[in-house]
């Protein structure tokens, strides 16, 4: 398991730098790579990018998109919308993928990891 999502990790940024290259920017980035689960914004200064649904973020509740999980199977527990709060991050994986402490929605298939709270 653990070779295999290094190779994803991989995978999205070789994706990421060969998009860059092409002249992507990085809202075009984050939808290539959405496919496979893990979209980061270390710096969590991005705005809400045009493929970001608008309830995920709760009525303005929540900015600093930390990143995007792509997780369907939540959808069962989680149903279509579920404004989780704040998640320490304590294991550090969610849906087998990296996954940061923030401020979580869900907005199927997608986790929505925000860094700030109004």
């Amino acid at each position: 398991m653990r070779i295999s999502l290094l190779n994803t990790l991989k995978a999205s940024l070789l994706g990421g730098v060969l998009l860059l290259a092409a002249g992507c920017t990085p809202e075009q980035i984050n939808m290539a790579t959405q496919t496979i689960g893990v979209i980061t914004n270390p710096n969590a200064t991005a705005g809400v990018s045009a493929s970001t649904p608008v309830q995920a973020t709760v009525g303005g509740k929540y900015s600093g998109l930390i990143m995007v999980l792509n997780c369907p199977a939540d959808q069962n527990k989680y149903g279509n919308f579920n404004d989780w709060g704040y998640w320490n991050g304590a294991s550090g994986t969610w849906c087998n993928q990296p996954a940061k402490a923030g401020h979580w929605v869900y907005v199927a298939p997608n986790w929505y990891v925000w860094q700030n709270v109004r």
